[in-house]
């Protein structure tokens, strides 16, 4: 019996700026000097210490664009891709039928969120709450966990707060190896957007509840 679903957030609930961060960055950087693409080169090298919540978001931002060439300019260019990115969010909108499918599914089930992030979960809910879609019975952070996706750990982490079996969760994603993750702990999947070998796949996000309604009937 089906008793939690856990989402992952970005890209699955709703879409991440992406091409307005790649603008800001390539803005940035042509305007001090730096070589295209140095930011990014240095944020892959510095990302799990933020999403583990090993380095405070602010301080590992004005490092990585110190370490990318931008030297006593860091700080100041720090507070303008803060202020840029808050922007960037405030903007962020659900996917189409996500909301209703959420409220729907959390009249029968438990509903949370899994998700990698530099946010605490306070900072995520209210992101979420701005897109109208904090209707989550719990949002589980890297940041906070110390852990991110696909390690066992992540996952367990969410199954024990809800004193839930494996095979009574659903988690549901768009990243192959998070879904692969999930597999690996028991977790039944579902794959959304991207066509992996899950238990199921959601050609669009409200396909979650013939899933659910299917499995019930079994």
């Amino acid at each position: 019996m089906i008793k939690l679903i856990i989402f992952d957030a970005g890209e699955l609930l709703f879409p991440l700026p992406r091409k307005l961060w790649a603008e800001k960055l390539d803005k940035l950087e042509k305007k001090y000097g730096i070589p295209k693409g140095s930011c990014n080169r240095v944020w892959y090298e510095v990302k799990p210490l933020i999403m583990s919540g090993e380095m405070d978001y602010l301080e590992a931002q004005e490092l990585i664009f110190k370490k990318a060439g931008f030297g006593d300019h860091a700080r100041k260019v720090t507070r303008e891709w803060i202020k840029a990115d808050k922007e960037f969010r405030n903007k962020l909108r659900p996917f189409k039928g996500v909301k209703e499918t959420l409220l729907w599914l959390k009249q029968k089930y438990k509903i949370a969120v899994l998700s990698d992030t530099h946010k605490t979960e306070s900072e995520k809910r209210e992101g979420l709450k701005h897109m109208g879609i904090d209707i989550f019975d719990k949002v589980f952070c890297s940041h906070d966990l110390g852990v991110s996706k696909p390690k066992p750990e992540a996952y367990q982490k969410v199954l024990d707060h809800f004193y839930v079996k494996s095979n009574e969760a659903v988690f549901v994603a768009h990243d192959a190896k998070e879904l692969e993750g999930a597999k690996q702990v028991g977790l039944i999947t579902i794959s959304v957007k991207i066509d992996c070998s899950t238990d199921f796949y959601a050609r669009k996000f409200s396909d979650i509840i013939s899933f659910l309604r299917n499995r019930e009937k079994e």
